[in-house]
């Protein structure tokens, strides 16, 4: 359900009051979806050509300026977009949680160096204690992290320049098979009315004084209650006006087996793909020229298909081993990226079962993902993306 708001109009439909009246608007999670892919279509274009003209040497300053604040208003649009799936997702009860071993404190730190540079920006100290070792967990790191960088954001909207945040996680319980964590993030911002606390974690509440800093749409903490709630545990919160607000949360989480820790510095890597040969499946013409220059900057050969059948028709006229990988836009006309792949993998041919697809798609639900991995894709890039991404993505294929 959506919350909208629009004048009040007369009856003849030629005058508008000046104030406003409250509507819902019932939406389908269906229609949610296919809004989602319709908005992320064109963002991937104004990210794309954002980064690419970042990228180059000839923008001065003042424009390079305008230009990240272009790309911070379009990761801000996405944002809400995926908050609002989020919502689809939680009122379907289609959100699940995806199991597996992470570190808690490597978590933590990402975290950290995501909202640090907003923190900094805004001329507010962010202070991180993490009591935890460096034990290995099973659970959704990726949902954890979400919420702790939730709960960061809404405390930097409501602290004033010169307040403090502080992250801390604490270990509260342990025995030989698991462990209760327990997060918080308290800061010395405006703080809650008490009357607003019992409304906090409701869709599209926000504080009813109107003192917020920062943008949102009010899901946030609705989302982060959710997901903790899936976690088994609940997001509680004490507040008093003036002096700030603490969230906080815990959970129960078995020990898991240790793993390799990603290598999260994007800048430092470099991704040998020069020379390659890539199939590009893409029925917008605006992406594929994005994707064009992204590939062929880097020293890859590009050749376009407009729409699954043509991806389909290309690679069989070629010889084996034509092509080092394919990637494939998954909603095209004629023929789907899901079709063109499984017809692909069905060939009698020395490299259909074996070249690399990548779906490259705005349908980013995690059914959208299991179907492309179904249909034999490889790999999966959600749209908008950005160009590491991309590098990334073919690089560890």
């Amino acid at each position: 359900m959506d919350i909208a708001f629009i004048p009040s109009a007369f009856v003849d439909g030629l005058f508008f009051h000046n104030y406003y009246t409250q509507v819902t608007i019932v939406v389908s999670n269906n229609a949610k979806i296919q809004m989602s892919h319709e908005i992320r279509t064109p963002m991937n274009a104004i990210i794309g050509l954002t980064q690419i003209a970042l990228r180059s040497e000839a923008v001065p300053p003042s424009v390079g300026e305008q230009l990240e604040e272009i790309e911070s208003t379009s990761e801000f649009l996405l944002s809400l977009v995926n908050d609002i799936l989020d919502m689809s997702k939680i009122e379907s009860s289609k959100m699940k949680l995806s199991l597996a071993p992470f570190r808690p404190r490597v978590l933590i730190g990402q975290a950290e160096s995501i909202m640090r540079v907003q923190a900094e920006k805004r001329n507010i100290r962010l202070v991180l204690s993490c009591e935890i070792g460096d034990d290995c967990f099973v659970g959704d790191a990726l949902r954890i992290k979400q919420v702790v960088i939730n709960l960061l954001s809404n405390a930097l909207k409501f602290t004033k320049p010169g307040g403090t945040i502080v992250l801390e996680v604490s270990e509260i319980y342990r025995d030989e098979q698991k462990a209760e964590l327990r997060f918080c993030v308290r800061d010395n911002g405006i703080g809650i009315e008490k009357k607003d606390l019992e409304r906090i974690f409701q869709s599209f509440e926000q504080s009813a004084d109107g003192s917020q800093i920062g943008q949102g749409t009010g899901l946030g903490l609705t989302i982060s209650s959710n997901l903790v709630r899936l976690m088994g545990g609940e997001l509680s919160v004490m507040s008093i006006p003036g002096d700030g607000s603490e969230f906080y949360f815990s959970i129960l989480l078995p020990f898991g087996q240790q793993t390799e820790e990603p290598d999260n510095n994007v800048a430092a890597q470099k991704y040998n793909i020069e020379g390659m040969r890539i199939l590009l499946a893409e029925d917008n013409d605006l992406n594929a020229k994005i994707v064009l220059f992204m590939l062929e900057s880097e020293g890859v050969q590009v050749e376009r298909a407009a729409d699954g059948q043509q991806a389909v028709e290309l690679f069989t006229s070629q010889p084996e081993h034509y092509y080092d990988l394919i990637l494939m836009d998954i909603q095209m006309p004629v023929k789907s990226g899901l079709a063109a792949t499984e017809e692909i993998r069905n060939l009698e041919r020395g490299d259909a079962k074996s070249i690399p697809i990548i779906a490259m798609t705005a349908n980013t639900f995690r059914e959208d993902q299991e179907k492309a991995l179904d249909a034999g894709m490889n790999g999966f890039i959600p749209k908008p993306f950005e160009v590491e991404q991309l590098y990334k993505a073919i690089a560890s294929c």
